[in-house]
């Protein structure tokens, strides 16, 4: 699968969860004002909302137009656009928490020790992968 293709649905699913926010809010007795963890996380959302829908409109429209992904790749490789999308991805992270936080904060605390865990053991794993493909590139005979 392409790694436009992969940005659609990934993009698409972010939207996704954005917009089941609020629905699952329609259903609650509690209203936002009453907790700040869920007026947070209802603010950042609903920022995320458009931001996700207009990356995954992007995605598709790539694909429609028949984007190369050399262009593709570059165009995603831009300062602003490698920004935008950590910001966003952080925000989402956020608010995801601060859904946690209005359930519990203990599990909150879990989750957050838990994702740094992970975070490093990914992190080490992909220094590890990489380095073994770039051993195997260079160990290949030329010619």
């Amino acid at each position: 699968m392409k790694k436009i293709e992969q940005l659609k649905w990934f993009y698409g699913s972010l939207a996704g969860i954005c917009a089941a926010f609020f629905l699952t809010l329609l259903s609650s007795s509690q209203g936002i004002n009453q907790s700040h963890y869920l007026f947070i996380a209802s603010v950042l959302f609903g920022i995320l909302l458009p931001v996700f829908s207009i990356f995954t409109i992007v995605q598709i429209f790539f694909i429609e137009e028949c984007i190369s992904e050399s262009v593709v790749t570059t165009s995603l490789e831009k300062p602003w656009v490698r920004n935008l999308t950590s910001i966003s991805l952080l925000a989402f992270y956020t608010g995801f928490i601060m859904i946690i936080c209005h359930i519990s904060t203990l599990i909150a605390v879990l989750f957050l020790l838990t994702s740094i865990v992970m975070w490093l053991l990914a992190r080490n794993f992909i220094s590890e992968a990489r380095a073994e493909h770039n051993k195997n590139i260079k160990e290949r005979p030329t010619g």
